[in-house]
């Protein structure tokens, strides 16, 4: 900073001085030394007069194409300085844009575990006292509400299925989506919430300015059980999805990781999707 300072002081010095000695030229008495001999040459201030015409008007066009040519690279060199500027400053706002978007993002995730982990259900004790009046349910926690879910599910999909017998018996896709609705309509104050959050965890991302959004919805997905991805695949399928949640579903491949064991297979609805849902 120092050298730099110095060589500034100096440019600024030579320039003073320059100026100072055009200044103190428009005071010399040309007059008194014209003609005044140096050496074996006189000075004569005409011919002098008439050289500088001379040169003044040979170099003219060249001076000017040149501070032409001065002018036009200064020009280019702050356009350059300007776009650089623009760049760094969008790059900037950019890391600014998704560094807001991930601490919103995560929240949302550690809101959506934060719901699945204070989920309870009841379950009978297994064994003899499980069939006395007086025994007292176990209560679940967390992820394993899903699989009392699953059960509960089952039997009012069985239910479904004897009773819809008697009335023409629909086809099994109808069934399942029947079933699934009576089902969510139960439980809807333990599993209202959950949807409600997982569906605006996705259409945040959806409608955020990030590029790489399949990225996040991964994230989002690896957080899901295969019974949490099966009751998405129900939902999504039924009244209660398929207007809204379930084209995000299909745009992020949120199925992608659902299992293809004998359970779920037994309740397939993948002819109601896009193919995209589950690559």
């Amino acid at each position: 900073m120092a050298g730099k300072k110095t060589s500034n002081d100096y440019y600024l010095v030579v320039a003073i001085g320059i100026f100072l000695l055009g200044i103190i030229s428009i005071f010399i008495p040309y007059s008194m030394i014209n003609g005044i001999g140096i050496g074996g040459y006189a000075l004569q201030i005409d011919k002098y007069n008439d050289l500088g015409a001379f040169i003044g008007g040979i170099t003219t066009p060249f001076f000017s194409m040149a501070a032409f040519l001065l002018l036009f690279l200064t020009y280019t060199s702050q356009k350059k300085e300007l776009e650089e500027s623009k760049d760094l400053l969008k790059n900037q706002n950019d890391s600014i844009n998704k560094q807001q978007f991930e601490n919103t993002f995560f929240s949302m995730i550690n809101l959506h575990n934060q719901i699945v982990s204070q989920m309870d259900a009841s379950r009978r004790p297994i064994g003899p006292k499980s069939f006395h009046v007086e025994s007292n349910p176990i209560i679940i926690k967390g992820r394993e509400c899903f699989d009392e879910y699953f059960k509960y599910f089952e039997s009012e999909f069985s239910d479904k299925a004897q009773h819809e017998l008697f009335l023409g018996k629909p086809n099994k896709e109808t069934l399942i989506i029947l079933a699934y609705e009576d089902f969510f309509e139960k439980k809807e104050s333990a599993l209202g919430h959950y949807f409600r959050n997982l569906y605006h965890v996705v259409k945040f991302v959806n409608s955020s300015k990030i590029s790489n959004k399949k990225d996040y919805t991964n994230i989002l997905r690896a957080q899901l059980s295969t019974l949490e991805l099966f009751f998405i695949y129900l939902n999504c399928a039924s009244k209660f999805g398929d207007e809204k949640f379930k084209p995000l579903v299909e745009d992020y491949s949120l199925l992608k990781n659902i299992s293809k064991n004998d359970k779920l297979e037994k309740y397939d609805l993948r002819a109601l999707y896009k193919t995209k849902a589950f690559v």
